[in-house]
């Protein structure tokens, strides 16, 4: 199997992180060795937080393999754990386990996902990342941004046309959009990437607003 067998028909989100992750030789290599179990996994996925299950495993391969000194098996023993890791003599086993999200932390992911959709549209040589850096109330915190997200997109679009004017290689832009002031934007110019490719998320860790416990006490404000 190769890539293009990999990526054509599987949900959206999962296409666009895998062939972003696959922009890693390492990582290109680990999914096409593993293509068919892979593939099997996102097309077992019945609900949405079952599909991300699947990318948590990945992420983790992909930051594994980060190590050149580290090597990857995946699911050795058909199973659990996930990940054999080779280091030179030596080896251990990682199991993945992922808390799945509360309906703030979702729409938290949701109005990023938005923000970089818009940037994406735009051709530059740039990376983005799109962090929170100061928490508010989970549930309040979530929708405030919701409905700040078309004023983000505005003051990010005009952002990262300006980086791609004034900005040369290894450089990099943070700013803080004025109309939600709590998430911090950054852009990077990347030696490597094509100036005609769309703009790329450099996957900044999204942060859990509430575990799936602690989202049960607000059930009723959501």
């Amino acid at each position: 199997m190769n890539i293009q067998e990999l990526l054509t028909g599987i949900p959206r989100e999962a296409e666009w992180y895998l062939s972003g992750w696959m922009r890693f030789p390492r990582m290109e290599c680990f999914c096409l060795e593993n293509a068919r179990k892979i593939r099997s996994k996102i097309e077992s996925a019945k609900m949405t937080e079952d599909l991300r299950d699947v990318l948590a495993e990945l992420e983790v391969a992909l930051r594994l393999l980060a190590n050149s000194f580290f090597d990857l098996e995946y699911e050795p023993r058909g199973g659990g754990p996930d990940f054999r890791v080779k280091d030179g003599g030596d080896a251990f086993f990682v199991e993945i386990k992922r808390v799945r999200e509360a309906v703030a932390t979702t729409t938290y992911r949701h109005c990023v996902d938005r923000i970089i959709a818009e940037l994406r549209e735009i051709p530059s040589p740039f990376g983005v990342d799109v962090c929170c850096i100061e928490m508010g109330e989970g549930p309040a915190f979530a929708q405030r941004f919701e409905e700040a997200v078309p004023g983000v997109v505005a003051e990010c679009v005009l952002a990262l046309r300006t980086c791609i004017v004034e900005l040369k290689n290894d450089e990099e832009r943070k700013i803080r959009p004025r109309v939600f002031p709590a998430l911090e934007v950054t852009f990077i110019r990347v030696p490597e990437k094509a100036p005609d490719s769309p703009t790329a998320n450099s996957l900044c860790v999204s942060p859990m607003l509430f575990t799936q416990r602690e989202s049960f006490k607000f059930t009723d404000h959501l």
